[in-house]
C-alpha cells in the first residue's frame, strides 16, 4: 500500500511541473532593425513588445541593488547619451523591461540577470523624433 502511495504521489508531481513548464512565458524576443534605429522587427512585433511590458510586473521581483544596477547597464550601452529609465517592469527576478527615454528617441530595453550581473539582452525604438 505505502509503495502505491508513494508512486501516485510521484506522478501527480510529475504531471504539476510538466503543467508549470507548459505553462511558462515564451520569452523569445523579436529581431530588431540596426542601430541608430533599432526598429521592433517585424513591424507587428511591437504589439508583442507592448503587451509583454503591460504584463510584467510592476512590483519589483529584485532588490534595489538590481534596480541601479540594471539603469547602469542600460546606461553604459546608450553612452555617451544620457538616458532616462521612467518604467522597470519585471518578468523574473532576473528578467526586466524598461521604458526608456533619451532627449530625442524611447526605447523598450530588455535586462537580464546572469550570475549576479546584469545586462542588456536586447533594446527596440519606440519613437523618435
Amino acid at each position: 500500500m505505502h509503495g502505491r502511495k508513494s508512486k501516485i504521489t510521484f506522478a501527480a508531481l510529475l504531471v504539476v511541473c510538466v503543467a508549470l513548464v507548459a505553462a511558462a512565458p515564451d520569452y523569445t524576443w523579436p529581431e530588431r532593425g540596426t542601430d541608430p534605429y533599432p526598429w521592433p522587427n517585424p513591424k507587428e512585433a511591437s504589439k508583442i513588445l507592448y503587451d509583454r511590458f503591460l504584463q510584467a510586473s510592476t512590483n519589483a521581483l529584485g532588490t534595489a541593488e538590481d534596480i541601479k544596477a540594471l539603469q547602469q547597464a542600460i546606461a553604459a550601452h546608450k553612452a555617451p547619451l544620457r538616458v532616462e529609465v521612467r518604467d522597470v517592469r519585471w518578468l523574473s527576478p532576473s528578467l526586466v523591461m524598461a521604458y526608456t527615454r533619451t532627449e530625442f528617441a524611447a526605447y523598450y530595453y530588455v535586462t537580464e540577470k546572469k550570475k549576479g550581473k546584469w545586462s542588456v539582452l536586447s533594446y527596440y525604438m519606440l519613437w523618435v523624433t
